[in-house]
Formats: C-alpha cells, sequence, structure tokens
C-alpha cells in the first residue's frame, strides 16, 4: 500500500482531494494542515507522495523539499489551481566533478520535459 498525505492551506481542497483518493483501495491517505509538527507529522507517516497546493510559503516547500534528502523515494505533487497543473518533484543527484558535468546535467533534465 502506498501512503499519500495531503497537506492543504485551503480546508475545502484538501478535503475534496482526501475524499477522491480515499476512495483507491491502493492508497492509504492522511490529510494534515500546514503547522509547526508538520515535518513530524510527515515523518510519522512516510508518504510515499506528498500532494499540496502552489499558495504554500516558500518556507513550507523548503522544508518538504529538505525531506527529499532523507526520503529519496518521495515524491512531492504541486497543484496549480489556477491553470489547472500538476507538478511532480522527486529527488535527483548528480555529482559534478567539472564543469561539462553541469552542463550535461542541466540538458538531461531539459530532456526530460521536452
Amino acid at each position: 500500500m502506498k501512503k499519500v498525505l495531503i497537506i492543504h492551506r485551503d480546508l475545502l481542497l484538501g478535503i475534496g482531494i482526501e475524499s477522491l483518493l480515499v476512495r483507491e483501495k491502493d492508497l492509504i491517505v492522511k490529510g494534515i494542515t500546514i503547522s509547526s509538527t508538520m515535518s513530524s507529522d510527515i515523518e510519522n507517516f512516510r508518504p510515499n507522495v506528498i500532494v499540496l497546493d502552489e499558495t504554500s510559503s516558500f518556507g513550507e516547500l523548503n522544508r518538504i523539499f529538505e525531506m527529499l534528502k532523507d526520503c529519496p523515494e518521495l515524491r512531492v505533487i504541486v497543484i496549480n489551481l489556477r491553470n489547472n497543473q500538476v507538478s511532480v518533484y522527486n529527488k535527483r543527484e548528480i555529482s559534478i566533478t567539472q564543469s561539462n558535468d553541469l552542463v550535461y546535467a542541466i540538458k538531461q533534465n531539459l530532456d526530460l520535459i521536452g
């Protein structure tokens, strides 16, 4: 079973996503609000996917992206309600030992989105 954590600022949006996903038999779904205990909530639940909307503040997003360092399998899905788009983030590390490595890493990631 995969675990999905929904972090919401807007209660209606969070409950809507949670009610949509809870129907899926292969998912364990939990919704939380953004709070000072968010990091410990994430660590205790150990989700495979975190879903949040793009209106989250930079500080909140930064805390979540920091968690990608400790949880390489974690995926973060950010919902943009204005244009009905979803962005998926996952941890990828590439060793850079020379400038050509940086160029290669940038081009490789551009190929993934093109």
